[in-house]
């Protein structure tokens, strides 16, 4: 590489109006959405550029603009190595410190397509939140904020509504994105030509992403740089396989051709089968591997898979424990088969510790419907106790920064947790007000942590509290969930 070669000095090959805004700047979004978009400008198939507005107060609009917007992608297989320069991103905006233009993005006359990702935590109504604070605090209030600009700006015209594509990983996510943006229009006594605009005019589309996304290739950067001639901070690397699934009128979304693109684009009337195989099995299955293996000191995805103790726990796990809770077995048994040859593609490597962001949410949508399951029919495999155990032990945060963040400390490394500050500031209350043995009941029976109320029996609670001993001695290696009759639910 020449010294000085810089990526934004790059030579874009187009230029086009901004017609898609994303909430939402981080790894997935860039090498899914970005390079599918991307794609389509460069055959001409559509012609618009994204805004990418930045939904917390910290990101990496700065570092996207510091480089022009430009981010390379890498897709990379046994089989496939494609090394991009993405063009799609026009902007980056951060809300906290650009208000103005933040809204000035809503009035963009040819605006199409919201696009979201703010993980599961994000599709949330907060009451308090105002859309008139400057930024209002939550995701939704920022997008009602930014709908209710739009809709004075073009005076209620029905025709200037949007397509939304939330990809959070949630139930039916359109739909409830929607539900959370009119209540909170109501609690903020917006007028009701504006809720009916937000309903009638805007299309709401529930749908289903897949695709593993590593992120900023570390390890590797100098041999990307080297072969790329320059040095992109933002590169970032997932595997070839990209796969959405679209619930809803898809003639609606014929002026925004995304099927001409990369991404293998399904559109289906039901994503209910296909979404309790892909949560159920591989989210599910990657929320509690990403802990197991941080406490048994593998640093990544496929090290811990491949690990004899790890591995093959959780693929007994896997297929004894969480295959039986979907409805499809046959559909599920065929996704395994493919899922785990995907998960230990030797050609990316997927970093513990960026799984487990916000993963006490994502134990929530990912796991207990599974642990749910089982508690229906009575006994809970102990297992999921000891699942239960990783997660809490994880998050049993006991430091937090100068500046907010949260801190959690494991055989004297300290690492930095992520996750909703309401849930870390709940966690962080009952670890200092814990009494002993008590610690477990106490976040398990608190109202201000889970989404659906997870019962622990006495017993139960023993057994993570035991389990969270070991994990936080170092012996989650040696632990054993297995010496029980766990195998009868795999019937």
């Amino acid at each position: 590489m020449i010294d000085g070669d810089r990526i934004e000095d790059r030579q874009r090959q187009y230029d086009a109006p901004i017609r898609i805004v994303q909430f939402g700047e981080g790894n997935f979004l860039r090498a899914f959405w970005g390079k599918a978009v991307h794609e389509l400008n460069v055959s001409g198939d559509y012609r618009g550029q994204i805004a990418v507005v930045q939904p917390i107060e910290h990101g990496k609009a700065d570092l996207l603009n510091a480089q022009g917007c430009l981010y390379t992608c890498a897709l990379e297989s046994e089989e496939t190595s494609e090394v991009v320069l993405i063009e799609s991103v026009k902007e980056a905006v951060n809300p906290y410190h650009d208000y103005d233009r933040f809204l000035t993005l809503a009035r963009e006359d040819e605006l199409q397509v919201i696009i979201s990702n703010t993980t599961e935590a994000g599709i949330v109504l907060d009451p308090s939140d105002k859309v008139d604070a400057r930024p209002p605090s939550s995701f939704p209030g920022k997008l009602l904020a930014f709908l209710y600009e739009r809709y004075r700006y073009v005076n209620g015209d029905a025709g200037k509504g949007l397509l939304l594509f939330p990809c959070e990983l949630i139930e039916d996510n359109g739909k409830k994105l929607k539900e959370v943006l009119v209540a909170l229009a109501d609690v903020n006594g917006l007028e009701e030509g504006f809720i009916t605009w937000l309903v009638e005019a805007n299309t709401f589309y529930s749908t289903l992403v897949d695709s593993i996304v590593t992120g900023f290739p570390a390890g590797e950067i100098d041999t990307y740089s080297e072969a790329l001639g320059y040095r992109d901070d933002l590169l970032v690397k997932a595997e070839p396989y990209r796969l959405l699934m679209v619930q809803g009128d898809e003639s609606k979304a014929s002026g925004f051709p995304i099927g001409r693109s990369s991404l293998d684009v399904v559109w289906s009337e039901d994503l209910n089968r296909y979404r309790e195989i892909k949560v159920r099995l591989m989210n599910g299955f990657q929320t509690i591997l990403s802990h197991y293996g941080f406490f048994c000191s593998i640093e990544t995805e496929r090290e811990a898979i491949l690990n004899p103790v790890v591995g093959q726990s959780m693929v007994r796990a896997l297929n004894t424990l969480l295959l039986p809770t979907v409805s499809d077995r046959r559909g599920g048994e065929e996704f395994i088969q493919l899922m785990l040859a995907r998960l230990t593609n030797p050609r990316i490597e997927h970093v513990l510790t960026d799984i487990n962001l916000n993963s006490f949410t994502k134990f929530q949508t990912r796991v207990v419907p599974s642990l749910l399951h089982y508690r229906c029919s009575g006994r809970l495999p102990e297992f999921f106790l000891f699942a239960l155990a990783l997660v809490l032990s994880y998050y049993s945060v006991v430091e937090k920064g100068l500046k907010g963040q949260w801190y959690g400390v494991f055989q004297g490394r300290r690492y930095q947790v992520f996750d909703d500050p309401n849930i870390l500031d709940e966690l962080y209350r009952l670890r200092e007000a814990e009494r002993k043995d008590s610690y477990v009941r106490q976040v398990m029976e608190s109202r201000h942590l889970w989404r659906q109320n997870v019962e622990l029996s006495d017993e139960e609670v023993a057994v993570v509290a035991r389990y969270m001993e070991s994990i936080r001695d170092g012996d989650a290696i040696d632990v054993d969930v297995w010496s029980g009759a766990d195998t009868m639910n795999s019937e």
